[in-house]
């Protein structure tokens, strides 16, 4: 079996569950995300202030292989 890839965005609640069951199917999988988090004020500035902040308390970049590429440090 080949190596399995993913490329994210970034770490986010809903996606890191099914990355750690994948990871476990196989185990030569990992994770890049570009960035380590996202910034909601760039994208969807209109609707800062309208949404509470959401805090999950899960962890998002454990019980799989990733790594951060921080592409908006990269120009």
């Amino acid at each position: 079996m080949g190596r399995l890839l993913l490329f994210d965005t970034h770490p986010i609640q809903y996606r890191s569950p099914v990355f750690t069951q994948l990871y476990q199917r196989h185990p030569d999988m990992k994770v890049w995300f570009f960035n380590d988090h996202f910034d909601g004020n760039r994208w969807w500035f209109h609707e800062v202030g309208k949404i509470p902040v959401q805090t999950w308390g899960l962890p998002l970049q454990q019980g799989f292989p990733n790594e951060i590429i921080g592409t908006s440090r990269l120009g």
